[in-house]
This record gives structure tokens, C-alpha cells and sequence, in this order.
């Protein structure tokens, strides 16, 4: 719970675990400034101004244990004082990075690739096409790119494959 000065006055036993906050810290004036970064501090404190019944804002948080990453809700409770929930999105976070760092090897590979690598939908619309591919067929990667497969290899497709209607 904060009040309307921002200060936090009531926390729940795993919020002061997580952050390692002592207990005594509650209602002092900067208690909620020890655990957030400025930035996300100024976020929170933002969009409470704007909308007092806010949902998933994510905030990083500086805990004992190094950063750790929270979504808040909050829901106005009268008189200037507002019902913050927060759920530990650590793992969420953790996954992120790795599918961003995934990607970004799926990105390079591609990109670099001697081969040409095209995917499509099933209805055989081109939907991803890498640079090698303008080698191989001499089109611009966006002339080939929302066409049909049939562009690129229709020799090697059955008929009646991906024709519409």
C-alpha cells in the first residue's frame, strides 16, 4: 500500500523478501526509492498520476540479490492511497532474454548464410526470404517477398499446389 505522497506504508512479507527491504524501512519517506531505480520509480509514480487503476506495469527492482523484475497493478483505495499487487516476473524476463538472444542468432545465421533459406505459409506465400536469395534468383527480396513459392521453384511443386481458389 502507498499513500498519496508515494510512501510505502503496508507490504506483504514476500515483497519484503524478495526486495530485502527491513520491515522498519515501511512509511519512511524513500522506502519504495531504496528498492526501485530511479527510472522505475518515476515510471510507477507517472502512471499513477495518469491512471490511478493501472495494470502491468513492469518494474525492475533493486533487491539484495541483485535486480529482479515485477509487474504492478494498482488499484486506487481512496483518500490518496493506493493497493499495489506485484507478481515476480523473473523467469518471464529470464525467457525473454534468451529467446532475444536466440533470435539473434537465428538472425546472423541466416543473414550470412552462403544458402538460400525461404519460408513460406501454407498457403504458399512467401514470408521470410535471406539475402543469399537474391543471389540465387536475381529478384530484389521484396519483389519476392508476400509472392507466391510458385515464383521461385515452380518446377519443383506439384501441380494443383498452392493454386487459389
Amino acid at each position: 500500500m502507498i499513500d498519496s505522497q508515494h510512501h510505502l506504508t503496508e507490504a506483504s512479507e514476500r515483497f519484503i523478501e524478495v526486495t530485502g527491504m527491513n520491515p522498519q524501512h515501511l512509511n519512511v519517506d524513500d522506502a519504495l526509492q531504496q528498492v526501485c531505480p530511479p527510472i522505475s520509480y518515476e515510471l510507477m509514480v507517472r502512471s499513477i498520476a495518469k491512471d490511478p487503476s493501472f495494470r502491468m506495469l513492469e518494474l525492475e527492482l533493486q533487491t539484495t540479490d541483485g535486480p529482479a523484475w515485477i509487474e504492478v497493478n494498482c488499484s486506487p483505495m481512496g483518500e490518496g492511497q493506493h493497493f499495489l499487487i506485484a507478481r515476480d516476473i523473473q523467469r518471464h524476463k529470464q525467457i525473454e532474454r534468451e529467446l532475444e538472444e536466440r533470435q539473434a542468432t537465428y538472425r546472423a545465421i541466416t543473414a550470412t548464410s552462403q544458402d538460400g533459406i525461404v519460408s513460406f505459409d501454407a498457403a504458399g506465400t512467401i514470408t521470410f526470404l535471406n539475402p543469399a536469395m537474391q543471389m540465387i534468383f536475381g529478384h530484389r527480396l521484396s519483389e519476392m517477398l508476400s509472392q507466391s513459392i510458385k515464383m521461385l521453384i515452380p518446377e519443383l511443386l506439384p501441380a494443383g499446389l498452392f493454386n487459389p481458389g
